[in-house]
């Protein structure tokens, strides 16, 4: 019996941190996608350089839009993993936009120097 309550109080604690992480990233999520969708609107401002091909910006343009479209993929990814009481699902999703970011600063250079 008392591994049986062990077992419930843990869960309990997981869903307790999956909630509240949730809800903050999604709170900090919502406040950063106006100023980093206005970031990837700048980015089109890459042409200036003219020794810029157009596939190369058309690239860097694309894989900088990732970011702020990843916000609201990550914010519902994280909610109906927690609906469907996936915790450890919930408490992973949070992390798409960072990796987001590291994948397009990995890509960056590569795209520049080809």
């Amino acid at each position: 019996m008392s591994s049986r309550q062990n077992e419930a109080e843990s869960m309990q604690n997981i869903k307790k941190k999956a909630k509240i992480c949730a809800l903050a990233w999604s709170i900090i999520y919502v406040l950063l996608l106006p100023l980093l969708s206005y970031f990837a609107l700048l980015s089109a401002m890459i042409f200036d350089n003219p020794h810029l091909s157009i596939p190369k910006g058309l690239s860097i343009i694309f894989t900088i839009s990732l970011i702020p479209l990843s916000l609201p993929v990550s914010i519902d990814l994280m909610w109906s993993s927690y609906v469907c009481k996936e915790y450890g699902k919930t408490l992973f999703f949070w992390s798409v936009p960072w990796l987001t970011m590291i994948a397009v600063l990995v890509l960056d250079p590569i795209i520049r120097f080809l």
